[in-house]
C-alpha cells in the first residue's frame, strides 16, 4: 500500500484512539494516543517513562504506529481502504496476528497470524468485492472476539460502547 494510504488510516486511528487516558480497567494502563508503555518500548526499542507517555504529540503518534505497522508488514496489505482500515484498526485493538489470522481465514491459506508471501499473494488477487468482503469478514471476528473478551473478562465491558461504534462506522463504511 502506498504511504499516503497507510499514513491516512494512521491518523483516523490516532484522532479515534483520543487523548491521554488512564482507565483502570484498560489493560494497557497508562495511554496516550492508543500507544501503551509495552507497545511504545517494543516498537521503539527504548524505556518509556510516564512523562515521555504524556508528551507524545499526535504527529509522534502517527511516525511510531507507522514503524509498527512496517514492522509487522501491514504495509503490505493491499491497495484498498476499507480492508487496511479493518486490519491495521483490529491490530490496533488486539494485535497484528490476531487480525491477521481473521484475513488468513477468510482467504483460505495458513492462519500462522503473518503477513508471509502466501497471504500477501492471496490478499493481493482479490477483487475490489472481495476486498469489501474480506473487510466484513474481519470484522465479524472482531466482534466474536470482543464477545470473548467481555465475557472471559468482565472488567472489559466498559469499553463495549466504544468498541461497537468503532466497528459500526466500518461496517457502515463497507455497506
Amino acid at each position: 500500500m502506498t504511504g499516503e494510504l497507510l499514513d491516512a488510516i494512521i491518523r483516523k486511528i490516532v484522532l479515534v484512539e483520543g487523548g491521554l487516558a488512564n482507565d483502570p480497567t484498560d489493560r494497557g494502563g497508562l495511554t496516550h494516543f492508543g500507544l501503551t508503555r509495552p507497545f511504545l518500548e517494543t516498537v521503539t526499542a527504548r524505556r518509556w517513562t510516564d512523562d515521555d507517555i504524556r508528551g507524545l504529540t499526535s504527529e509522534r503518534a502517527v511516525s511510531i504506529y507507522a514503524l509498527w505497522a512496517r514492522m509487522r508488514r501491514l504495509d503490505q496489505l493491499p491497495e484498498n481502504y476499507l480492508l487496511a482500515w479493518v486490519v491495521i484498526d483490529f491490530s490496533v485493538i488486539t494485535t497484528e496476528r490476531r487480525a491477521i489470522r481473521a484475513v488468513q481465514k477468510y482467504l483460505g491459506v495458513a492462519q500462522d497470524g503473518i503477513a508471509g508471501a502466501e497471504t500477501q499473494g492471496a490478499w493481493h488477487r482479490l477483487t475490489d468485492e472481495e476486498h469489501r468482503q474480506a473487510a466484513l469478514f474481519v470484522l465479524a471476528e472482531r466482534i466474536v472476539h470482543h464477545g470473548n473478551d467481555i465475557t472471559q473478562n468482565p472488567s472489559q465491558a466498559s469499553h463495549a460502547k466504544g468498541w461497537s461504534v468503532r466497528v459500526a462506522e466500518q461496517v457502515k463504511a463497507c455497506a
